[in-house]
């Protein structure tokens, strides 16, 4: 079970990395709210494609919260959503 998980925690690593990389970018002309829909289209894309049940992402650039958000379903079985205070038990990935 565990090696079946690591392509998908391997793909969700690389979608932060890709996070990452685009906040610390200069920005080039970009508006907050263009960073903010680019940022929110690449953290919702693991819920969409299936990737992944649901997640929780917070985006920070200095004293700017640009992104705050549940994604996808905490609990299957009862179709409770994400949200950002969702409190994940990781259990024996780590």
């Amino acid at each position: 079970m565990i090696r079946d998980s690591m392509p998908r925690i391997g793909h969700l690593a690389h979608r932060v990395a890709t996070l990452l990389l685009i906040v610390g970018a200069p920005a080039g002309g970009q508006s907050r709210a263009a960073l903010v829909a680019r940022l929110d289209s690449i953290a919702a894309a693991p819920v969409k494609n299936g990737t992944v049940a649901g997640l929780a992402i917070a985006v920070v650039k200095g004293r700017d919260t640009l992104l705050m958000r549940g994604y996808g379903l905490a609990d299957l079985e009862n179709q409770i959503p994400v949200t950002p205070q969702t409190v994940f038990r990781i259990g024996s990935i780590t």
